[in-house]
């Protein structure tokens, strides 16, 4: 039963990285080229998909192994490290968007 309350706070907590990911999709439906918003959007969904990921190997696979706690360590300083790099992306594509916008395209209008 523990297993399944770990999956399910796991998923609560990673949750708002999928909306986070949908947003930054969405927008870059509009945006095409927008190296921000592609940032954006790989390090939220890089981040629910890391967390997912670590309850799977650490605490489903290792666990179920009877992994040695050095082993287990080991590897939760591993996702940690993973999980700030997405974290990192994802600031820096928000950072690269807010500090650095993009002007406006031209528009041109012709008379018919």
């Amino acid at each position: 039963m523990t297993t399944i309350w770990l999956l399910i706070l796991t998923f609560f907590r990673d949750l708002p990285w999928i909306a986070v990911a949908l947003m930054a999709a969405l927008a870059l439906r509009r945006r095409k080229d927008s190296t921000a918003l592609m940032l954006q959007a790989l390090g939220a969904a890089a981040s629910f998909i890391l967390g997912i990921g670590q309850w799977v190997f650490v605490d489903l696979i290792l666990k179920g192994l009877n992994a040695s706690p050095t082993l287990l360590t080991a590897s939760r300083n591993i996702f940690s490290f993973l999980l700030f790099i997405a974290l990192a992306t994802f600031a820096l594509g928000y950072c690269a968007e807010r500090f650095f916008p993009r002007p406006p395209a031209q528009v041109t209008v012709t008379p018919a």
